[in-house]
């Protein structure tokens, strides 16, 4: 039985690409908007200020709100509410199931219409037995959305802000973001109510901003340190026409912190790097793959790997296997050495992992800097190069014995 997920507000930022990871998962998708969505999928009209007659929801169908008032004005808030009790009246009567895409600025005594107006729907849609997901800063993909303003406001000023003490941000991006909304619209054992997103480690603001001058634009932006008093203080000094400013600005120095690694836990999803995330749409992937190639071959050459040589890894990788990096963190290509970690644990607990540090080794020990580092060629002379050669065995020995080590540790630390 084909499942068919209902989509509000398919048209912005989340919703398309919600549309697109559906289609590709099975869904039959219904796009509900104002007007027509430019992808080709079913349509049916929608608006938060219209009616909605019950008999367009298809039975048992899943429906998820992305919908929203995003405007400053008081009257969101009524606008808001009055549209989720007419879809929550409709979706009773037809056994559909409501996921609400809420914000995590979401509270009753938000400082904006739009965190109260979430609050609002929220205590409506779980009253009603559906789920409310609160999403931290959602990135990545096209610049669209409030990640499209941030990315605008980067590549045009000279020069950021930091303040102090940092708001925090806690980033999702959008893809992970709507995998876990198919897997709640799936119905995954144990979650439900209100499901927090984003990531677990909050990112100060100034440093967010810093990532994506470097990973999405590739430029450099100096940060200014501002006390976060005086912002607060410049705020009561603005006109009244100018409350929608001084309220998104106080509802981004006030935003609470999640509790996000038990629901991104129970969902099986894995946040992406935000250096990955952030890179230029289509380019994520490969980026990964360099990264990875570039901390692999460092560690094997115990040296700062060739820039050819990091492309013939990233080569091989999409030639011969899944071509999706292993999400490498970034500081290892920047410390080569911290790969230890990993090479200590493989031993057939990860098969792909073990295939690709020695495809890396593979390639480094072929190359001309391999065959000079790993096999001593060059200045050293038969006798250094015989040297080099056993101080190399001794270290893999070591590598080795550590890795029994640590696995014996663990064996013993669970037996306990």
């Amino acid at each position: 039985m084909t499942r068919t997920l209902v989509i509000t507000g398919a048209s912005g930022y989340i919703g398309s690409v919600l549309v697109a990871q559906a289609r590709a998962a099975g869904w039959r998708v219904i796009a509900a908007t104002r007007r027509r969505p430019p992808v080709d999928v079913e349509w049916l009209p929608y608006a938060l200020d219209a009616a909605l007659a019950p008999e367009r929801l298809p039975e048992g169908a899943i429906v998820v709100h992305l919908a929203a008032d995003t405007s400053a004005a008081a009257a969101a808030e009524a606008l808001e509410v009055a549209a989720i009790e007419r879809l929550l009246a409709a979706a009773a009567l037809r056994s559909v199931r409501v996921l609400f895409i809420s914000s995590q600025t979401a509270r009753l005594d938000a400082p904006t219409p739009y965190g109260r107006a979430k609050a609002q729907v929220e205590r409506r849609v779980l009253a009603r037995g559906g789920t409310a997901i609160r999403p931290g800063f959602v990135y990545g993909g096209a610049p669209a959305g409030v990640f499209g303003s941030v990315v605008a406001l980067v590549r045009r000023a000279p020069v950021l802000p930091r303040l102090m003490p940092a708001p925090i941000v806690q980033p999702i991006h959008v893809t992970d973001l709507c995998t876990a909304i198919l897997r709640l619209a799936e119905g995954s054992a144990g979650v439900g109510g209100v499901v927090q997103l984003g990531a677990p480690q909050p990112v100060p603001l100034h440093r967010f901003l810093q990532q994506v001058a470097s990973h999405r634009l590739r430029i450099r932006r100096w940060m200014v340190p501002i006390p976060t008093a005086c912002v607060r203080a410049a705020l009561r000094l603005l006109p009244s026409r100018a409350a929608g400013l001084r309220n998104r600005v106080r509802s981004l120095l006030e935003l609470p912190m999640m509790d996000t690694a038990g629901d991104l836990a129970a969902l099986g999803v894995v946040l992406r790097p935000l250096a990955e995330g952030l890179a230029p749409r289509g380019d994520e992937r490969r980026r990964g793959l360099l990264i990875e190639g570039d901390a692999f071959i460092s560690y094997a050459l115990r040296a700062r790997a060739p820039r050819c040589l990091v492309k013939r890894y990233v080569g091989v990788i999409e030639r011969l296997r899944n071509a999706r990096p292993l999400r490498i963190p970034p500081s290892f290509a920047r410390h080569p050495r911290a790969v230890l970690l990993l090479d200590v644990r493989r031993d057939g607990a990860a098969p792909e992992l073990d295939w690709r540090l020695d495809a890396a080794v593979a390639l480094a020990e072929a190359s001309p800097e391999g065959a000079h580092t790993l096999l001593g060629f060059g200045d050293r002379g038969a006798a250094g190069a015989i040297l080099h050669l056993a101080g190399a065995l001794l270290h893999e020995a070591a590598v080795r014995a550590l890795g029994l080590w640590s696995r014996a540790a663990r064996r013993r630390a669970s037996a306990a």
